[in-house]
């Protein structure tokens, strides 16, 4: 994980690997919620979220197995 991180903060890395960052992003009209897995690193204990990530607890169970889901839960 951390090498792909590096890729990302890097922009020498950019060049040496031919990534685009703008090629790279989810279009605007797609909610982060869909690539939840993808925004789990899986030392997560809690996993918080709007309405959006409501029905995800397999997604959070596969890539944080530790996390509590607390998604659409309001806390006060």
């Amino acid at each position: 994980m951390q090498a792909r991180e590096a890729l990302y903060v890097s922009r020498a890395m950019h060049c040496i690997v031919g990534i685009v960052l703008g090629r790279e992003a989810t279009a605007a009209n797609v909610h982060d919620s869909q690539f939840l897995g993808d925004l789990l690193h899986g030392d997560e204990i809690r996993v918080w979220g709007d309405s959006a990530y409501a029905g995800q607890g397999d997604v959070i169970a596969e890539h944080a197995p530790r996390a509590k889901d607390f998604t659409h839960k309001i806390r006060c």
